[in-house]
């Protein structure tokens, strides 16, 4: 049993060695590496998909550390596929992409929105649009979700782009 035990150690040691040489490739800084919450995404996402650790470095980079989830690092995915360059993402790009997706605004079924950097900045530069709820936008009328006027024109018949493929953007 001794023995046992001593090869699990090793073997765990060997795996949180591997994950963090793997996060410091994909370019997470010190302070994401010793975030167990942020490292415990990366270790999720390590084993679902590697190819996808560099868009969780990128969100422990721009979110907030309790916002770095599953979600958020295949939203900045989601981003980058649709091309996004990974150094001009911030998080309220994050937080408006994650609103296109979830409604599936330009075109998508809920939950299959497509955040590119047009459609982003076009929600973005919505007078009454704020990308997270604060008081002093309440105050002035902004809304912390895509502005039904907006909704109405992204979904409503415009046929920006019914496919998910790459085809029918203006």
């Amino acid at each position: 049993m001794g023995a046992q035990a001593a090869h699990s150690y090793s073997s765990n040691y060997q795996s949180a060695q591997q994950i963090v040489i793997e996060m410091m490739r994909a370019g997470f800084d010190d302070n994401a590496i010793q975030n167990p919450g942020i490292a415990s995404v990366a270790m999720q996402t390590y084993q679902q998909d590697p190819s996808m650790l560099g868009s969780a470095a990128i969100a422990s980079k721009v979110m907030q550390p309790q916002e770095v989830t599953m979600e958020s690092v295949q939203i900045v995915q989601q981003m980058v596929d649709a091309g996004w360059s990974p150094k001009n993402i911030t998080r309220p790009d994050v937080l408006t992409s994650q609103m296109i997706v979830q409604t599936g605004a330009f075109g998508g079924a809920p939950g299959y929105g497509y955040p590119d950097p047009q459609h982003v900045r076009q929600v973005r530069q919505h007078p009454n649009f704020v990308p997270e709820y604060t008081r002093g936008a309440a105050a002035r009328g902004a809304i912390a979700q895509i502005p039904a006027d907006l909704m109405d024109a992204l979904t409503g018949g415009g046929g920006d782009r019914n496919d998910r493929g790459g085809g029918g953007r203006r």
